[in-house]
């Protein structure tokens, strides 16, 4: 990296870190077709008729619910980590980098929650809809999270601390 000046550098780190994170992301949506995949050869191909049938209705109701609870707090949980971490942009980007990996990571095992959950069900009631409608439903709050340098830059440009770091200084100074 000699000869290349502090944005260029940091520039470079950005992008390969994006890359990263690009990757494992992908991992996370290729894991959702792996779930989708074997539960439909399970029911349709092994003939899998689950051991649930009926009597279960209401706790396969209550499983689903509860499932949404992740999906819908992910882009929170994400947020909340960035600005838990990613408190002082002078110390350099690469802090900040590290922060939106964790909180992206987080976020997108979040929303994986409901594809497994959809498999589990398929598995019990031996109804492969349960895997399509939760899967489906994980990757489509996958594509409306997907990170992106924006992301990163609106992070970077605020250049102010967290709410709750807002408020120790406050504390701090008015003692």
């Amino acid at each position: 990296m000699a000869g290349m000046s502090v944005h260029q550098s940091q520039a470079q780190f950005g992008h390969e870190q994006m890359r990263l994170l690009t990757i494992l992301c992908n991992v996370f949506i290729g894991s959702l077709c792996l779930y989708v995949g074997v539960a439909w050869w399970l029911v349709n191909q092994a003939g899998w008729q689950g051991v649930w049938h009926g009597e279960g209705a209401f706790l396969t109701g209550l499983i689903g619910g509860m499932t949404l609870a992740p999906l819908l707090a992910a882009p929170y949980v994400s947020r909340m980590i960035m600005a838990q971490t990613a408190t002082v942009v002078s110390d350099g980007v690469q802090p900040l980098w590290q922060a939106y990996l964790r909180a992206t990571i987080v976020a997108f095992a979040m929303r994986e929650v409901p594809g497994t959950v959809g498999f589990v069900l398929t598995c019990l009631t031996g109804e492969v809809l349960w895997c399509f409608a939760f899967s489906g439903m994980a990757l489509c709050a996958m594509v409306l999270g997907w990170p992106n340098q924006a992301h990163i830059e609106q992070w970077r440009h605020k250049g102010h601390l967290s709410s709750g770091q807002r408020r120790q200084n406050s504390c701090r100074q008015r003692s």
